[in-house]
């Protein structure tokens, strides 16, 4: 019998509290002001004579951010071919970021691979394959917390670029806002899913 796939705590009413989080926490709004004052050079050094685009999301949600990120590439490189893989262990926040898809007219040219599960079972079936894909523009926003091996993910992470790659880590900042609510009622939040918290601090 098969090991029982691990679950994140992103399911049911915790999709909901965790909406709430962001729409009142003001997160992803400095996510985006970083992304648009610091990607538009990167993404101009990732794509620089290249005649595809490979993009990997880890963790990506409901994918508000990686459709900006996308979007964004897009209109840096029109004429060249994108491809998003994206990695998610929870299935309702993934019907979410593809129903965001379906309803984003810039990303209707973009093929999506969906992996549900979370970035330890990828890294294992990724390996198992032997022949992984690489890619140009690797983002893990707001999950090295979930991570069991902090050193060894982005080990292997870092290891799927292809030359001249870039892979974005982003983390909450030490006294931020997660980072006080994780503090605070650190029982009561995903305690089967985060081992270990981590903010920049640590």
């Amino acid at each position: 019998m098969a090991a029982e796939a691990k679950q994140t705590c992103y399911e049911g009413s915790s999709v909901q509290s965790f909406q709430f989080y962001l729409e009142h926490s003001g997160e992803h709004k400095a996510i985006l002001q970083c992304v648009h004052s610091i990607l538009p050079g990167e993404f101009k050094r990732i794509g620089d004579g290249k005649s595809g685009l490979d993009v990997l999301g880890v963790g990506s949600g409901e994918g508000q951010l990686d459709v900006q990120m996308l979007s964004l590439l897009q209109s840096t490189f029109p004429a060249v071919p994108v491809t998003a893989d994206i990695v998610e262990g929870s299935s309702e926040l993934t019907d979410n970021f593809k129903a965001l898809v379906a309803k984003t007219a810039s990303l209707q040219k973009i093929p999506f691979a969906w992996h549900i599960m979370i970035s330890e079972d990828y890294e294992k079936q990724m390996k198992a394959k032997g022949d992984m894909k690489r890619f140009d523009f690797i983002h893990m926003i707001q999950m090295l917390y979930y991570a069991d091996n902090l050193a060894e993910t982005i080990k292997f992470y870092h290891s799927l670029l292809k030359n001249n790659g870039r892979l974005m880590i982003v983390i909450e900042t030490a006294n931020s806002g997660w980072d006080t609510l994780w503090k605070t009622y650190k029982k009561e939040l995903c305690v089967d899913a985060i081992t270990e918290y981590r903010s920049s601090a640590e």
